[in-house]
């Protein structure tokens, strides 16, 4: 007679690994599609108060042991922070000789396929699916995980069960090449959001003292219309403003509303800026080199009356 499996009695059993927002999110997340879901931390704290108002069990990982003889998983999502996301596979790895071999994730944008390496040669299917999503409070990013778009890197044994947990989310999978270099495109996933995020940021501070609580909205709507024109027309095509108008005098002034250090971050941040406004063809040459004179400061000094004399 064949082995039964001691999981196939109930629903499928999902464990989170990471209790900060994106495991938050995927355990509440599978948890209301019928998952027994538990998530689990490495030490007591706020988050399983925050799991016990969702009617989420929580373990420690030193009750480990005593969940995997229960009732072990048939998913491991591990959802913990990058700078320890090796250790905790491994860790987790040392744990699970003798278990039923079930389908393991991570869900890292700047690690592969190759960290999950400690459960594949135990026979775990292995993949990293990143979502294109910033995270915040668990309900509302798995309703924005749904129309998001998650990329992929597996092994051929486990693009079954990557499908079905892609239906689960809801979300757009995008398969990558096997060993691509992830340095790059999470670059670019950091400076579309988090990078984003620190620009209005400051936007707000500078705002926020005329337009009071309005300032937030305010930017949020203008960012957003920026946005749409970005995704509608290109980034050559939208971009507007003083710089790809060409005026200096604009820019100039800015320069000089700002405290010293922060005119220096400006200046950084109009060079990307200049570059993108002059490929676009639609930037003068002369506009071009007047606005190249803000971007470096001592140069401006050569070319003032002052420093002639």
């Amino acid at each position: 007679m064949a082995a039964t499996d001691p999981r196939s009695r109930n629903a499928v059993t999902t464990w989170v690994i990471g209790p900060g927002r994106v495991g938050r999110c995927l355990a509440w997340g599978h948890r209301q599609q019928g998952e027994a879901v538990v998530l689990f931390g490495r030490q007591a704290g706020p988050w399983q108060t925050w799991a016990a108002e969702q009617n989420l069990t929580t373990a420690l990982l030193e009750q480990r042991k005593q969940d995997l003889a229960e009732r072990p998983p048939q998913r491991l999502l591990f959802c913990p922070g990058d700078d320890v996301l090796a250790e905790s596979i491994q860790d987790w790895a040392s744990a699970m000789a003798g278990v039923l071999p079930g389908f393991a994730v991570h869900t890292s944008g700047i690690h592969g396929l190759t960290l999950l390496q400690p459960l594949a040669d135990l026979g775990w299917r292995t993949a990293v699916l990143h979502p294109l999503l910033p995270f915040t409070e668990a309900e509302t990013s798995w309703q924005a995980l749904s129309s998001a778009v998650v990329t992929v890197e597996a092994t051929e044994q486990a693009k079954s069960e990557v499908e079905v947990l892609g239906r689960l989310w809801g979300c757009l999978l995008h398969w990558l090449p096997a060993d691509f270099d992830r340095r790059p495109y999470h670059l670019a996933l950091s400076l579309a959001a988090n990078h984003l995020t620190a620009l209005l940021a400051w936007s707000e501070e500078l705002l926020q003292p005329l337009l009071g609580d309005q300032a937030r909205p305010a930017l949020t709507s203008l960012a957003g219309h920026a946005v749409q024109a970005f995704e509608e027309r290109g980034p050559a095509q939208s971009l507007t403003g003083p710089v790809v108008r060409g005026d200096a005098e604009v820019v100039a002034a800015h320069l000089a509303a700002l405290p010293p250090e922060q005119a220096g971050r400006y200046r950084q941040l109009l060079e990307p800026l200049l570059d993108l406004a002059e490929r676009s063809g639609r930037l003068s040459r002369e506009g071009s080199q007047a606005l190249r004179l803000l971007l470096n400061p001592s140069a401006l000094d050569e070319e003032s009356p002052d420093s002639k004399a």
